[in-house]
C-alpha cells in the first residue's frame, strides 16, 4: 500500500526539513520517497529506506548513511511517484554494508544474459580464453527473495590462469577484490550501488559444482526455495546493517543442502 504524505526530515546533521514524501508500506522493507531538497539542488527524488517503524509518525531510517528520523504529519497531494512506469524499485543495486532482501524480479534473468554477452566480448576481445558464465545466487531462482545484486559465475579453463582475467574484468566496470576469503574463487563487484558480484572460479571445479548444484537444487524444489526465503528474510531483519552476520545465518541451510548433492564443503579444488 503506498501513501502520500508530508512530513519533517532530521538529518544526521540535526537539519530538519518540512518536505512531501511516499510511504510504500507495500515492499518489504518498506521504503520512503522524499524530493529534492534546497541542499542538494537537484530535481530527482532521493531515497530514505526505513529500517524501524513504531508508527506512522515516528520512523527511523537512512538517508545516504545518516541516520534520520522521519515524523509523518498527514496526508499531501504535492509530489508524484519517481518515474519508473509505474515500478518504483531499480531491478539491481544496494547500499554498501546493507542488507535488503526484495521480492523476485523477472527482469533479472535479461539482465544477466545482457551481462553475460557483454563479458564475452570483452574477454574475446582480450584474446584469452573463453568464459563460461552462469547466473546464480538467489536472482537466478525464479520466485525467490533476493538481495538486488546479481551473481555471476565465471568459469575458466582448468588450465588457464586466473590473474590474466583480472585487468580484463576490470576494463569492464569490475573491482577485483582477491578471494575474499574463499581460496580458489576470485571475487569481482561492479556498481557504486552494489549491482553485479562475479565469481571466477575454475569451470567444473567444486565451487562451480557446489554454485550450480544449490541454485538446481532451489529450482527443482519449491517447499525448500521457500524455507531458504523465510530464512532470508529473518536475517535481514535481524541484521539490516551486519552483511556477515547475514552471510553467517544462511551458512547452515547451505551445507545442509550441498551436503545432500554430495558435494562438500568448498576447499577450492
Amino acid at each position: 500500500m503506498a501513501r502520500q504524505l508530508k512530513g519533517r526530515v532530521q538529518s544526521g546533521k540535526g537539519d530538519i526539513l518540512l518536505v512531501p514524501c511516499i510511504l510504500n508500506l507495500a515492499m518489504q522493507p518498506a521504503w520512503l520517497w522524499t524530493p529534492t531538497t534546497a541542499a542538494r539542488e537537484r530535481v530527482d527524488p532521493w531515497v530514505v529506506e526505513i529500517i524501524a517503524a513504531t508508527n506512522l509518525r515516528s520512523t527511523f531510517g537512512l538517508v545516504d548513511g545518516s541516520i534520520v528520523e522521519v515524523q509523518l504529519l498527514g496526508e499531501s497531494d504535492d509530489l508524484a511517484p519517481p518515474r519508473s512506469g509505474g515500478d518504483m524499485a531499480e531491478p539491481l543495486g544496494l547500499e554498501s554494508k546493507t542488507v535488503r532482501v526484495v521480492a523476485y524480479d523477472a527482469r533479472w534473468p535479461e539482465l544477466f544474459r545482457t551481462e553475460a554477452a557483454r563479458l564475452a566480448n570483452a574477454i574475446s576481445a582480450a584474446e584469452v580464453p573463453a568464459l563460461t558464465f552462469e547466473h546464480i545466487g538467489s536472482t537466478a531462482v525464479p520466485g525467490l527473495a533476493a538481495k538486488p545484486i546479481l551473481d555471476v559465475a565465471a568459469g575458466r579453463p582448468m588450465e588457464s590462469s586466473a590473474a590474466d582475467y583480472v585487468p580484463v574484468l576490470e576494463a569492464a566496470g569490475y573491482i577485483y577484490r582477491g578471494e575474499s576469503g574463499l581460496p580458489g574463487r576470485e571475487f569481482f563487484r561492479r556498481g557504486d550501488l552494489r549491482s553485479h558480484h562475479l565469481h571466477l572460479v575454475a569451470f567444473g571445479g567444486s565451487h562451480w559444482r557446489r554454485y550450480l548444484g544449490f541454485r538446481d537444487a532451489l529450482r527443482a524444489d519449491n517447499s525448500l526455495r521457500d524455507a531458504y526465503a523465510a530464512l532470508k528474510h529473518e536475517l535481514a531483519a535481524r541484521y539490516p546493517y551486519d552483511r556477515e552476520a547475514y552471510i553467517d545465518g544462511k551458512t547452515s541451510f547451505v551445507e545442509n543442502v550441498v551436503r545432500t548433492l554430495g558435494l562438500g564443503r568448498d576447499d577450492g579444488a
